[in-house]
């Protein structure tokens, strides 16, 4: 859905034109032409949606976009909590 190069962050105005591009594609249509997973393809509208307004309100250009996923991130922290630091510390 990004470019390589804006991978860190996405701008108001790219949100506000994918949004528009994605809105009037079926489910399997953003699966499709956008390598969207199923559970992902048919919350990506509402997502950008809450993210613009959120953008809007604090009167923010951007956001950041987190290269781990929340899940990604959860395995992460228990893996250095339990595991590591039961082998290093």
């Amino acid at each position: 859905l990004l470019s390589e190069h804006d991978a860190d962050s996405i701008s108001l105005k790219d949100m506000r034109d994918l949004s528009d591009k994605l809105t009037f594609l079926s489910i399997e249509e953003r699966m499709s032409e956008y390598k969207l997973k199923p559970d992902r393809a048919d919350v990506i509208v509402p997502a950008l949606e809450i993210y613009t307004y959120v953008l809007n309100e604090l009167s923010a250009e951007k956001i950041s976009v987190p290269k781990m996923g929340l899940s990604d991130g959860i395995i992460y922290d228990f893996y250095k909590k339990e595991i590591y630091n039961e082998h290093v510390g």
